[in-house]
């Protein structure tokens, strides 16, 4: 099997919907990196899955502090620090 090696092909980046390219990564699920304190986020999925990416987002970043709260049929959760 002959094999070519070509120079000055563009990478095949396909548009997600958030505008990122695709070869970026996954998107987040949620917004953790973008909140400042003082921000809040209501979310609508199961509690224990917000809260157990908020956990896995601290781990690394022990200087955030976040609070969440049930708010009518969703969790609210901010960022306090």
């Amino acid at each position: 099997m002959r094999r070519v090696i070509e120079s000055d092909i563009p990478e095949p980046y396909a548009a997600c919907a958030d505008g990122r390219k695709h070869n970026q990564g996954r998107p987040r699920l949620y917004p953790w990196n973008e909140m400042r304190p003082g921000d809040s986020v209501l979310l609508f999925e199961m509690p224990a899955n917000i809260r157990g990416s908020l956990q896995a987002y601290r781990r690394n970043r022990p200087e955030t502090q976040w609070s969440t709260r049930k708010d009518g049929d969703g969790l609210r959760v901010w960022r306090l620090a």
